[in-house]
């Protein structure tokens, strides 16, 4: 009797602990949202053209024709950090990142995929003793151009952006610096994936 009790006991447990895990699984899906980016350029944190907040590790970012979305330290998540899912566009969508708010940024993308011409731009701007370091966990494409750059003649600023995934780049690429190019700056492109193909001209200054 005892025994018959405790396998009864067993099963109700186990339903549970299943029901407990489709309703947690659920929750988790349910809260990742679709960001769709319209209207012009929409930065990080900033309620307009699309961007209704501040975006989670879980929110696909969608870039709508040819706006731009524009990642900074205007606002970020406790720690310092911005964090997103995936950043696609099936147009010429345009992404930027950059220190434009006199602040390092440090960003973490679970993939980007730009299908048509868009420009994806990282850029350490007038500022002193800034950086950025984006990782990539997965693909890193677009069909335009990859420029990574700076314009701080300090000699002290870093820009790094680091794929895990596969990188396709359709366009130029260009990595270095546009308007100063003071020894100790720095900006490096690390490729962790199966396959690396730059397409256009390559410039490293």
């Amino acid at each position: 009797m005892g025994n018959m009790l405790n396998k009864k006991m067993m099963t109700t447990l186990t339903k549970i602990a299943f029901v407990l895990c489709v309703v947690l699984g659920l929750a988790s899906q349910s809260s990742a949202a679709t960001i769709t980016i319209t209207g012009g350029n929409a930065t990080w944190g900033t309620a307009a053209n699309g961007m209704s907040g501040t975006p989670t590790a879980g929110d696909h970012v969608v870039i709508d024709g040819t706006n731009t979305f524009i990642i900074d330290a205007s606002e970020v998540v406790a720690g310092g950090s911005n964090v997103v899912g995936n950043v696609t566009a099936a147009g010429a969508g345009v992404l930027t990142i950059s220190t434009a708010t006199n602040a390092a940024v440090t960003t973490t993308i679970a993939s980007v995929d730009i299908t048509g011409a868009g420009t994806i731009t990282q850029s350490v701007t007038d500022q002193t003793n800034r950086s950025i370091a984006t990782t990539v966990t997965g693909a890193f494409k677009t069909g335009g151009a990859l420029v990574m750059s700076d314009v701080n003649n300090d000699g002290a600023t870093t820009s790094a952006i680091t794929v895990g995934g596969d990188i396709a780049i359709g366009g130029t690429t260009t990595i270095g610096h546009s308007t100063h190019n003071a020894v100790g700056n720095t900006a490096t492109l690390t490729a962790n994936g199966a396959s690396s193909v730059f397409t256009g001209a390559v410039t490293l200054n």
